[in-house]
């Protein structure tokens, strides 16, 4: 090959390079490549770029301070984020007035939040926080992400409100047509995990507390009878609503029905499952008044949020949803390459089922 041959082909070289180094600190500083960066051979694929040329390109851009390459460990991005947590509450004008930590965020949210704050936190992520209610103005269109946290209640406003945003939704139930990103736990998995513990516990009929017109319930419910219909179980479905009906009537609803069924309950045929914890007080206090043992009927419930049973009763056995667990997912997720999230991604953190005593 002749000199300027050579030359040439070295110019073109340091061209590529140069412009492999632009797109991936665009990136960087976009938000695009997040926390610990991908591999180089997935990087390499991604810039259409060979690996050797993507780890030299690393290495100019750690001498700019926008990565930390660390050894066996991997390719770190230094260059800061901001995570702006939004919280919708439908009642919201009835909660503290501290906005950084309403009492409702804290009893529904604060664990889950807590894995996803300290996951990012420890990466660096400067993480704000907001509830927002009808009134507040529409301060997030230029915010850089944001990760949304509300009920099936405040969805349609939350859909609009966000409409602008760059988003994901955390927590909640499957819900395939968020516009935005969507991380949660597999809520579809409960109904057959209740059904198989039950199942276990020498019961061959199930009852089923909760409410189909909430969309995170419907989920378990019919998961449950799916379960049921497929190893022929007899199914009851006790409606009861949270959000509907006043807790006299919830308690009157249970009441009714666990007196109905008291004698298949105390024989252990019968087995309970909630949908939610908030339901295992009532449940506990009129098996009680039936003069049946908490203790002695086969019963159980979801969630695992300590906030709605603590010093009540012993310990209820519940599946456990990790919601601690589930925040920390979530923070991976949204410390990797931003499209990751933007395709209604699912972390499922693994579902805990009690053993069976």
């Amino acid at each position: 090959m002749t000199a300027f041959g050579e030359k040439k082909r070295r110019g073109r070289k340091t061209d590529k390079r140069d412009s492999l180094r632009e797109s991936i600190s665009e990136d960087l500083h976009n938000g695009i490549l997040t926390g610990k960066l991908p591999g180089l051979n997935i990087l390499a694929k991604r810039y259409a770029a060979s690996p050797a040329t993507v780890q030299r390109t690393l290495k100019e851009i750690a001498n700019m301070g926008l990565v930390d390459i660390r050894p066996r460990s991997g390719t770190y991005a230094t260059v800061s984020r901001e995570v702006h947590f939004v919280y919708f509450e439908e009642l919201m004008d009835d909660v503290a007035a501290q906005p950084n930590q309403p009492s409702c965020f804290q009893s529904e949210y604060g664990v889950l939040y807590d894995g996803l704050h300290n996951t990012l936190r420890e990466a660096g992520v400067t993480c704000h926080f907001w509830p927002v209610n009808r009134n507040s103005t529409r301060f997030l269109e230029e915010k850089a992400l944001v990760i949304a946290i509300f009920s099936q209640y405040a969805q349609e406003f939350a859909y609009k409100f966000l409409e602008h945003t760059n988003w994901i939704r955390v927590m909640g139930a499957q819900d395939y047509n968020c516009p935005g990103g969507h991380i949660t736990y597999d809520n579809l998995q409960i109904g057959k995990m209740a059904v198989n513990y039950l199942r276990a516990s020498g019961c061959r009929r199930i009852a089923c507390i909760g409410s189909p017109r909430m969309l995170l319930f419907r989920q378990r419910i019919d998961s449950v009878l799916e379960e049921c219909r497929n190893q022929k179980i007899d199914l009851q479905l006790w409606e009861v609503d949270l959000h509907t009906m006043p807790l006299s009537e919830i308690c009157q609803k249970i009441r009714n029905a666990v007196t109905a069924n008291r004698e298949i309950l105390r024989s252990g045929e019968l087995g309970l499952f909630c949908c939610a914890d908030h339901f295992m007080v009532p449940l506990r206090q009129e098996m009680a008044a039936a003069g049946l043992s908490p203790e002695k009927i086969h019963h159980l419930s979801c969630d695992n949020n300590p906030s709605f049973l603590r010093g009540i009763y012993p310990a209820s056995t519940e599946i456990d949803i990790g919601m601690y667990r589930i925040g920390v997912a979530a923070a991976h997720q949204i410390l990797g390459p931003l499209e990751q999230i933007r395709n209604k991604s699912m972390v499922s953190p693994e579902l805990v089922l009690p053993e069976n005593s």
